[in-house]
């Protein structure tokens, strides 16, 4: 991306997780712009692009007092959280002022550094959700504290982007004013994402030239139905004896990855389903390109990157019966839905696997979405606008005693 030498270069604070490609290449793509960006999270990770701060690392360098008390609070809080410590969070606030930075932008809203962080009230603050953190009855197991904090922050924040329709509009129902909501769905770097040859890829597998190949890309964790998808895979080679099922490893659940190598023996499934590990971001077009279909059946969903990136690298996407998603994608035309039982799956999969038509016209028409669709680059500078904007407004501020009151509370629910 092209350096932005109109505007003043701006230090910006992002707040998530380092781990998370789609945070990561998102703000690598203001610091292309020329601004300064750290990423700000519990874990320390060397990312091209991007000064990734752990607090309190920095201050715990500069100061013997500060270390001590941060062994003490690593020690008393170790079987809580690893890597989070009452003491990074007190320290987040004047970690920021550390940095001098600019604004604030926080990737996933149900956060303790998200929660924190909005504490800074008198700088500006964009949050942009990513579905489980606003979809509080769908996802996950909030507490009551938790939706307290994340409707607070979300209230201070300046500008709130969401990946969908249905997500700006959930914003919009829990209370934030429609014109500090943006519809942001980030688009594709198509650059990245493309069909890629995999003559290679399917030699190094032991794959046959036209072997079908199931390809499931979101993270290995119970709520992506994983399980699901092996047991479909009896019913699929009933009709396609030949196609195997690749699962990512991204972000396993140690648990439940012993689970499913558990049922993948159980059923006799070794030869035909492969666990492929935690694949780089940059290797995905490959992945993709090398599946005959790829499948994500969550029970809910905002609008997954991985749609989008299939379909950009023309691979047909099974994906749950959501009707959120019928705003980006049309079933039997761009996407293919099925319910979550695995003789359901495994319909549509064969269905599939078996109708070189319909996948054709499933590519075709899901590479003309993502052509329509505002690129990544173009969103970017959409977000870099609507920064200079807040730049140029006042933001909302909180007395001391308020940010301490907080501050206390975020505290109580990280020790709750």
């Amino acid at each position: 991306m092209a350096k932005n030498d109109a505007g003043r270069q701006l230090t910006i604070c992002g707040i998530g997780a380092s781990a998370s490609s789609h945070v990561v290449s998102r703000l690598r793509c203001f610091a292309a712009l020329g601004h300064r960006v750290y990423l700000v999270d519990s874990e320390d990770r060397q990312i091209e692009g991007l000064e990734v701060i752990v607090p309190p690392v920095r201050l715990c360098q500069e100061s013997r007092v500060i270390a001590g008390l941060d062994r003490l609070s690593r020690r008393w809080l170790r079987r809580r959280l690893p890597g989070l410590t009452t003491l990074s969070l007190l320290l987040l606030p004047l970690i920021i002022r550390h940095l001098s930075a600019d604004l604030v932008h926080i990737h996933y809203a149900y956060s303790y550094w998200a929660w924190m962080a909005a504490t800074l009230t008198r700088l500006p603050i964009v949050v942009s959700v990513m579905g489980g953190d606003i979809l509080f009855d769908e996802q996950g197991r909030p507490t009551a504290r938790g939706r307290r904090l994340t409707l607070a922050l979300l209230g201070r924040a300046s500008l709130v982007t969401a990946k969908s329709e249905h997500l700006r509009h959930e914003l919009i129902r829990l209370g934030l004013a429609e014109e500090r909501t943006m519809t942001l769905k980030w688009g594709v770097d198509r650059q990245l994402f493309q069909r890629r040859e995999t003559s290679e890829l399917r030699r190094d597998l032991g794959l046959a030239p036209s072997q079908p190949v199931i390809f499931s890309p979101r993270m290995m964790q119970p709520f992506y139905n994983i399980e699901l998808l092996i047991e479909a895979m009896p019913h699929v080679l009933g009709q396609h004896p030949a196609a195997v099922l690749l699962l990512s490893e991204h972000q396993a659940d140690a648990q439940y990855r012993r689970q499913l190598v558990a049922l993948i023996s159980r059923l006799d499934l070794t030869n035909n389903v492969k666990l492929i590990g935690d694949l780089k971001h940059e290797e995905m077009a490959l992945w993709y390109s090398l599946a005959t279909v790829a499948i994500a059946i969550p029970p809910s969903d905002g609008l997954p990157q991985s749609l989008l990136e299939a379909m950009a690298c023309e691979t047909p996407n099974i994906l749950s019966r959501l009707a959120r998603y019928n705003e980006t994608v049309e079933h039997g035309v761009s996407a293919w839905m099925v319910e979550l039982t695995p003789p359901a799956i495994a319909a549509g999969i064969s269905r599939l696997l078996a109708d070189q038509q319909l996948c054709f016209e499933l590519r075709k028409n899901g590479l003309a979405i993502v052509d329509r669709l505002s690129t990544f680059e173009s969103e970017v500078l959409r977000v870099a606008s609507a920064y200079e904007k807040m730049l140029t407004e006042e933001p909302p501020r909180l007395g001391w005693l308020e940010r301490q009151r907080q501050r206390i509370g975020t505290i109580l629910e990280f020790m709750s």
